[in-house]
């Protein structure tokens, strides 16, 4: 009862922000992101096909700076009516196109409205919810885009017996042998769902144990995962068979598991928390974009660097990136749990007064 009383109603409206705000991120993404399957697209060259499975991302990296500069001046509330404007509008007119050249500008409109929707909802959320509920609720936006991607893998199968239908292929599982195009919808579904089931024990674990041991968990469990990927594509009995989705399945499952338990949802809450309050809706906002350009420049560099360097060189470099992620959350990462915005401004003004201090002397 009494979590009921604490609940209030600013509460309530970063609850709102959090579903809605991840859902319709989430569903356009699940809905026409990893389409180079289709046989339209087969033929297109490694660069074309990296551009094209990028170029929602690079409406939202624009659409994800925007909140930096604009917050302020127009304030959140518009800024989530314009971004919900721009993506309905932008995803509607990507139906009607058929070229490639057009799927990509439309597929680039509709990503800035993604992408101001990405950023404002989890630096929103943390504005608006209390310290109590603060990392639940941030969390929860990683779970409802999570859920409103399973909702466009669904819609994506009935399509499997539509011509020209718009529908994901887990690349990763038809490189490691998977071939039926509806035993692929379906897997990636129930990697989705899956997907979406592992974020949410963040929801009952974070401020039970801690921002940073959930992270260095979730770091080693998503680096296990990347190394059997790894090896399904080393071993000779499975790579060279046609089997490599032996070990490639569970590895994904692992990987999955460890990055929506930990880095997933934990870049939103961390990034939410470890700011004063002053600057935590422009850091968040940059800190989200500097997210959303990498993913960009992951997913247009797949293809080509998959072609020149095959899939094994690919899964090596992230494995290694994954294992460096472990090290740094050890030893670089301070744990925000409990970290009040204004205890954290005022920590800020005794660097800033260390600072001065020292350079006077």
């Amino acid at each position: 009862m009494s979590a009921i009383i604490e609940f209030k109603a600013h509460d309530g409206w970063a609850l709102f922000v959090s579903i809605f705000g991840g859902i319709v991120y989430g569903l356009p993404a699940g809905v026409i992101a990893g389409i180079l399957g289709e046989p339209r697209w087969v033929d297109l060259s490694a660069g074309i096909r990296g551009t094209f499975s990028a170029s929602i991302l690079y409406g939202v990296a624009v659409g994800a700076i925007l909140p930096v500069f604009l917050s302020d001046i127009i304030g959140r509330k518009l800024i989530f009516i314009i971004s919900g404007f721009i993506s309905f509008v932008f995803t509607i007119l990507l139906a009607f196109m058929n070229s490639t050249v057009s799927c990509i500008i439309m597929r680039s409109l509709s990503g800035i409205g993604a992408g101001m929707i990405a950023t404002m909802a989890p630096a929103y959320t943390g504005e608006l919810s209390s310290l109590k509920w603060r990392g639940v609720l941030v969390s929860l936006v990683r779970v409802t885009m999570t859920g409103g991607v399973i909702i466009g893998y669904l819609l994506n199968i009935p399509f499997n017996y539509v011509n020209d239908g718009w529908r994901y292929e887990f690349v990763i599982l038809k490189n490691a042998g998977v071939q039926n195009r509806l035993t692929l919808l379906l897997l990636t579904l129930v990697v989705g769902v899956w997907n979406c089931l592992t974020s949410t024990p963040n929801l009952f674990l974070l401020d039970r144990l801690g921002r940073k041991k959930v992270l260095i968990f979730g770091s080693i469990v998503q680096t296990i995962g990347m190394f059997f990927i790894m090896l399904s594509n080393w071993i000779p009995a499975l790579a060279d068979n046609g089997r490599s989705y032996y070990m490639a399945i569970p590895g994904i499952v692992v990987y999955l598991a460890g990055y929506e338990v930990g880095i997933g949802p934990l870049f939103m809450v961390m990034i939410a928390e470890m700011f004063p309050e002053t600057v935590t809706s422009a850091v968040s906002s940059l800190m989200m974009t500097i997210m959303w350009v990498s993913n960009l420049i992951i997913v247009t560099v797949y293809s080509p660097l998959s072609k020149a360097i095959g899939d094994r060189g690919v899964f090596i470099i992230t494995f290694v990136l994954s294992f460096s992620q472990v090290i740094f959350s050890i030893f670089a990462v301070k744990d925000t749990k409990g970290m009040h915005k204004r205890h954290n401004q005022g920590v800020l003004q005794e660097d800033n007064n260390s600072n001065l201090n020292q350079s006077s002397v």
